[in-house]
């Protein structure tokens, strides 16, 4: 598995951590699922950083969509610092928005990217 196939792989099993978030049956599912759904992320969006697009930047040069997802992760490095401190409520109620709203940011951003 190279680089690539490695990143398209975690955008799939984060695409499931969302789906089973919102499908979990009781709010200790949910929070488990957004434990493992925050730490995931937050491996990934570091492995991008700190890898992928210094890479990216030397041998393609596309600078300008570089820092465009570089502000996309500080937008859902944001959004996965709320769901991490919330404190403990009713999941279903107190996370429905914000786990939503990062749901549909990455969503657009994964659809957004060509399919190989």
């Amino acid at each position: 598995m190279d680089a690539i196939d490695l990143l398209k792989h975690d955008h799939r099993m984060v695409e499931q951590l969302f789906r089973d978030h919102r499908s979990a049956a009781t709010p200790a599912q949910r929070k488990a699922v957004l434990e493992i759904l925050v730490r995931e992320l937050s491996k990934h969006a570091a492995v991008e950083e700190l890898l992928f697009y210094p890479f990216a930047d030397r041998t393609v040069g596309r600078e300008e969509e570089i820092k465009r997802h570089l502000q996309e992760h500080m937008t859902v490095k944001r959004l996965l610092a709320e769901l991490d401190s919330a404190p403990d409520r009713p999941p279903a109620l107190a996370m429905a928005a914000p786990v939503a709203a990062a749901y549909d940011r990455l969503r657009d951003r994964l659809q957004s990217r060509p399919r190989t």
